[in-house]
């Protein structure tokens, strides 16, 4: 399987947007999942007393929230105080479980 720009019609390495597939299967092409929540949005929603989590985390039992007036993540071991990272503030996969 490769990697096509359905814009130019050639190979494409970093592209921003959605991703082509070329696939050899009957069903065509496959597109990626549009992408989530940017990370204001995410934020927005713990305020709003929802829990977030991100694809890049693949697993949905790791989760961000606001607990006793504190930015909380919760982790398989229990709650930490979450330092949130430049990855976590770019990132554009926030979902809300």
């Amino acid at each position: 399987m490769e990697i096509i720009d359905k814009r130019k019609g050639g190979l494409m390495d970093d592209i921003k947007g959605p991703k082509v597939y070329r696939s050899t299967s009957p069903s065509g092409l496959k597109q990626e999942a549009p992408p989530g929540m940017d990370f204001p949005a995410a934020i927005k929603a713990v305020l709003a007393g929802n829990r977030v989590t991100r694809r890049e985390w693949g697993d949905h039992e790791a989760f961000g929230l606001r607990r006793d007036g504190f930015l909380m993540i919760k982790l398989k071991d229990g709650y930490h105080q979450w330092i949130v990272s430049d990855g976590d503030m770019l990132g554009m996969d926030w979902e809300v479980v």
